[in-house]
C-alpha cells in the first residue's frame, strides 16, 4: 500500500479525530491542522496528497478559500460536511486540482468503519481518491456514489426535516412539562424508542443540529409543506372525519408498498431487542402512596 500524506483541517473535531485514527491505522501519515498551526500552511499544505476540511458548516467555505491557494494540482481537496452543493462549488473555485465532497452517514461516537456508509460526491478528477474509497470498503464500510444535488435533496428529508421535527417534539414535551420518568412507567417499547431518539438529540450539541437545519434551504421548503400537511390533517381530525383518515391511511400504505412490511419486520426486531435489554428496575412502576 502506498503511504500517503494527509492533512485534516480542524483536527480537534470528533469526526476529524475519527478519520485521523482510521487513516493512521492504515499506515498513512496524518497531520492535524488548525488556526494555531496556520503559520505552517506554506510548509504543510503543498506537500499533502489529500487535504480534508473537517470544520463546522458555518466555517467550511471560508476555510476552503484559505486552504486552496496552498495546494498543488495533484492534491485532492475534500470536505466532510452534511451539505454538498455549496462546499463542492467553493472547492472547485478555490482549487484547480481534484475535488471530492464526502459525507459520513454516522456520528463521531462510532468506533469503526465497519458497516458505516460514506457518501461520495465527485467534483473534479475524483478518480484520484479511489484509493480512499477502496480503503473504506476494505475496512468493512460502504461507499455510496452520488452528486451534490441529489445528496442535498436526500439530506433535506433524512436530516434537516427529521431533526427539526424531533426538536419540535422535545420542545413540546418541555412546554407541557411532561413527567418523562412517569411516562416511561406507562410506556410501550415503541414510545420508549421514540423518546430515546428525542433524548439523543438533546444530549448532543445544539450547534451541530443548528448547522444542519439552518443550512438546508430545501429542508425549509419541505418543512413548510409538512406544516401545511399537518394542519390539513388536523382539520380533518377536528371535523371528526374518520372515514377520510382511513382512506388516507390506505392510500399511503399502498404508496409504501412492500417496504411497509419490511419496516414492520425490522422495527419489531428492534423493539424485541429493546425489551430484552431493559433492566428489571425499568419495569417497576411506582405505586401511588
Amino acid at each position: 500500500m502506498l503511504k500517503r500524506r494527509i492533512v485534516i483541517v480542524g483536527r480537534d473535531g470528533a469526526m476529524a479525530q475519527f478519520f485521523a485514527n482510521w487513516l493512521t491505522s492504515l499506515g498513512h501519515s496524518v497531520e492535524g491542522f488548525d488556526r494555531q498551526t496556520w503559520h505552517r500552511a506554506a510548509e504543510v499544505l503543498p506537500e499533502a496528497d489529500l487535504v480534508i476540511v473537517a470544520v463546522p458548516i458555518d466555517r467550511t467555505e471560508s476555510v476552503i478559500r484559505q486552504v486552496g491557494p496552498y495546494l498543488t494540482s495533484n492534491t485532492v481537496l475534500a470536505d466532510i460536511t452534511s451539505i454538498k452543493r455549496q462546499p463542492v462549488q467553493v472547492m472547485l473555485e478555490a482549487h484547480h486540482g481534484p475535488v471530492v465532497g464526502l459525507h459520513p452517514m454516522f456520528g463521531p461516537t462510532s468506533d469503526s468503519v465497519s458497516n458505516q456508509v460514506l457518501v461520495h460526491c465527485g467534483g473534479r478528477l475524483e478518480q484520484q481518491l479511489h484509493w480512499f474509497c477502496d480503503a473504506w470498503i476494505g475496512s468493512g464500510g460502504t461507499v455510496l456514489y452520488s452528486n451534490p444535488t441529489e445528496h442535498d435533496h436526500m439530506m433535506a428529508t433524512i436530516q434537516a426535516v427529521r431533526h427539526f421535527t424531533t426538536f419540535v417534539f422535545g420542545c413540546h414535551l418541555q412546554a407541557e412539562d411532561v413527567d418523562l420518568n412517569r411516562t416511561l412507567a406507562f410506556s410501550s417499547p415503541i414510545y420508549r424508542l421514540e423518546l430515546g431518539m428525542v433524548g439523543r438529540l438533546f444530549a448532543q450539541q445544539a450547534e451541530l443540529y443548528a448547522d444542519i437545519i439552518f443550512n438546508s434551504e430545501e429542508g425549509l421548503d419541505i418543512l413548510r409543506r409538512y406544516h401545511n400537511s399537518f394542519g390539513a390533517l388536523l382539520s380533518e381530525l377536528e371535523q371528526g372525519n374518520r372515514e377520510q383518515f382511513i382512506e388516507r391511511f390506505a392510500t399511503t400504505k399502498a404508496w409504501f408498498g412492500p417496504l411497509a412490511d419490511v419496516f414492520l419486520d425490522e422495527s419489531s426486531k428492534l423493539l424485541n431487542a429493546a425489551v430484552s435489554q431493559r433492566k428489571p428496575a425499568d419495569l417497576v412502576m411506582e405505586r401511588d402512596s
